[in-house]
């Protein structure tokens, strides 16, 4: 995030993917430079849906955390939280597939 922050987008590119760099298309890992333990930064790939609900309108909006190809890079701060109805669409939604240890 901080990157961004401070407009530092070429720095930003080689390890994620975002609006201006991203051909406004979804990605496979591993096509970015890894951090040093080996994990990719998919957080601007597609946002994110949880299945937290907003805690400010609980049984009506679930949370969508991360960024998405099809927005401004300031969207890809990982920390970023933004609420959704639980029947929302969009090219730029899905589900984050990790694998555990």
């Amino acid at each position: 995030g901080a990157l961004f922050e401070h407009g530092e987008s070429s720095a930003s590119g080689i390890v994620s993917w975002y609006h201006l760099n991203s051909g406004l298309t979804t990605h496979p890992v591993g096509e970015k430079t890894p951090n040093h333990l080996g994990l990719y930064d998919m957080s601007g790939n597609v946002w994110e849906l949880v299945f937290d609900w907003d805690p400010d309108y609980e049984g009506e909006f679930r949370v969508i955390r991360g960024g998405s190809y099809d927005y401004g890079s300031h969207f890809l701060r990982v920390g970023d939280a933004f609420r959704a109805s639980p029947n929302f669409v969009s090219e730029g939604l899905g589900f984050r597939m990790v694998r555990t240890l």
